[in-house]
């Protein structure tokens, strides 16, 4: 809670400062679109029920993802934007964020393929509804990995399976527990 109230502060502070600076003498400036990845968050996402019901059966036809969380990217930025946003990242994880996250950037999209495994048409599921249009998706990744034992790290992984023509962010996430 802390982190958000500290990300909170910092963007009431820039926006007052932005805000204070465009009322100096001078020319008016064309407002551009927002560049930063620090203005990113993302919100819960509705979907079809038949696509709930679909990812439902697939978590539990492979056992090999915890969770697929569907969100809306606001506002839609790049992939590399959203992947490296401490605001996407926040608002997916929400009180997880204490554990130690480390942004792997933009990955191979074909993880997700070896991921699910034989559950892997989901993937063409999900992206018809996320992008009807067909532009595809990009996908990044996140990790954490602590030792708990002499030989172990206990760990998860998460994807982040983003369409940047829509904003839609489809969050997988599992267990990635190992031997040290």
């Amino acid at each position: 809670m802390k982190v958000q109230s500290v990300l909170f502060s910092v963007i009431v502070a820039l926006s007052v400062a932005v805000v204070g600076s465009s009322h100096a003498a001078g020319p008016a400036r064309p407002s551009s679109p927002i560049a930063s990845q620090d203005w990113l968050t993302a919100d819960p996402l509705e979907i079809p029920a038949t696509l709930q019901a679909q990812i439902n059966a697939a978590i539990a036809a492979c056992h090999c993802v915890e969770s697929i969380a569907p969100w809306q990217v606001i506002p839609t930025g790049t992939a590399a934007q959203v992947f490296s946003s401490p605001g996407v990242l926040f608002a997916v994880l929400d009180l997880d964020v204490q554990l130690p996250w480390a942004a792997a950037g933009q990955i191979n999209p074909g993880a997700l393929n070896v991921l699910l495994g034989s559950q892997a048409g989901l993937i063409n599921q999900i992206s018809a509804v996320a992008d009807p249009s067909g532009g595809g998706f990009k996908l990044g990744a996140y990790r954490w990995s602590h030792p708990t034992a002499p030989d172990f790290c206990s760990g998860e992984t998460l994807y982040f399976m983003y369409f940047e023509r829509t904003g839609a962010l489809f969050a997988f996430r599992f267990d990635s527990s190992h031997e040290c």
